[in-house]
């Protein structure tokens, strides 16, 4: 459950980087947003029909909000359900700063 938080967040952070260099193409003016779109809409070439992959990533893009929202509220519930009677003071050898305030920063970016 882990690797597949993992694996979701990067692929979000994969998108919003994407979404975030698409949007760049507004300073360039309408012709090249047009462009762009159009690029978009033609993902795929001739091996697919005209919208087909950006369908494809659209779907893939909901699938791993899904995988990530799941995971997350999976991997919270069995810490709720775990055994506290035998685990030991928190020392943080392994864990970062960012690594202890993931939960509080993903939702920020």
């Amino acid at each position: 459950k882990k690797y597949a938080m993992a694996i979701s967040g990067i692929a979000l952070l994969g998108f919003v980087v994407i979404h975030m260099i698409g949007n760049l193409h507004l300073y360039e003016g309408p012709v090249q947003v047009h462009e762009y779109g159009e690029a978009l809409r033609d993902l795929g070439g001739h091996l697919a029909p005209r919208t087909f992959v950006l369908w494809l990533l659209r779907i893939g893009l909901i699938a791993m909000f899904v995988i990530h929202i799941h995971s997350a509220v999976s991997l919270s519930r069995m810490s709720v359900k775990a055994d506290r009677s035998y685990a030991s003071p928190r020392d943080y050898i392994a864990a970062n700063f960012a690594s202890r305030t993931m939960r509080w920063t993903g939702p920020i970016v």
